[in-house]
């Protein structure tokens, strides 16, 4: 996937960052298609 994005073939749509600890939540808004493109969740060092 990586190669077809620096090629200029893939596209991705970053419709969301946030932490991982929201996960439940974004999965809701994606089951009901309340976001658009992909969620992007994050991890803190600690």
């Amino acid at each position: 996937m990586l190669r077809l994005v620096v090629t200029g073939r893939l596209h991705p749509e970053i419709g969301l960052v946030t932490d991982w600890v929201d996960t439940a939540d974004v999965l809701v808004r994606l089951r009901d298609r309340r976001l658009r493109g992909n969620a992007v969740l994050t991890l803190e060092e600690q």
